[in-house]
């Protein structure tokens, strides 16, 4: 009767995830148990976010004097930066998520001249999209690039885009989300001192079928 439940529940398992690779499938159900018991929903994908988070959990366990010398407490990793976790271990490794974690923490996080902003957009078509400025403390800032497949990841050649969007009071960046909170387009933007009436967005990045002038209409209904 054990088997028999157990091949039942892999079965609807497989079933709902048709199209999921096949790799994740495995490390999903894999993890699923625990999963479910800590309330996690039962999706390959929320569940592999769950399993990556705790393999962050596990490096800094592993190498707890090592990160309390940069600064970094379990607190941290639980409470204080547990946003910064989730987000981060979904598209990074254990390591690169710890040392961003540790750069955010050690650096200065000025009041934005752009602060956070979040506004109901809708396209002439009638689709409905949500903009918004990104809060300082919004780890998203770090993953927008990974998102759309530009080079504004921690690890990336426009890196340095990144760290500006967090620690410079005239920089930040924007995102353009489905109502699902799908990711449609971003952009790291900034205010030039020599010309503060002037908003530069450095550049607009988007994923692919997304249709460039649809997107710059949703650019300007925010903006003007």
């Amino acid at each position: 009767m054990r088997r028999a439940k157990y091949v039942d529940e892999a079965s609807r398992f497989l079933t709902r995830h048709m199209v999921t690779p096949s790799s994740m499938i495995v490390q999903a159900w894999s993890a699923r148990a625990d999963a479910l018991a800590a309330g996690v929903p039962d999706r390959a994908s929320e569940i592999m976010v769950w399993a990556k988070a705790r393999g962050v959990e596990r490096l800094y366990n592993n190498n707890e004097e090592y990160y309390n010398e940069r600064g970094l407490t379990l607190e941290d990793i639980k409470t204080n930066y547990a946003n910064f976790v989730h987000e981060l271990s979904r598209c990074y490794d254990d390591n690169t998520a710890l040392e961003s974690i540790i750069n955010y923490k050690n650096s200065p996080h000025p009041k934005k001249l752009l602060p956070h902003d979040e506004r109901s957009l809708k396209h002439g078509d009638g689709t409905s999209y949500v903009g918004t400025i990104l809060d300082v403390k919004d780890p998203r800032g770090m993953t927008i690039g990974y998102d759309t497949g530009c080079c504004m990841t921690v690890d990336g050649a426009s890196s340095t885009c990144i760290t500006s969007g967090y620690t410079d009071a005239n920089a930040g960046f924007f995102a353009l989300y489905e109502k699902t909170g799908k990711i449609v387009a971003q952009s790291y933007f900034y205010v030039n001192p020599e010309e503060p009436e002037v908003l530069v967005l450095d550049n607009i990045e988007s994923n692919a079928g997304r249709g460039a002038n649809k997107i710059v209409d949703l650019y300007d209904e925010y903006y003007y």
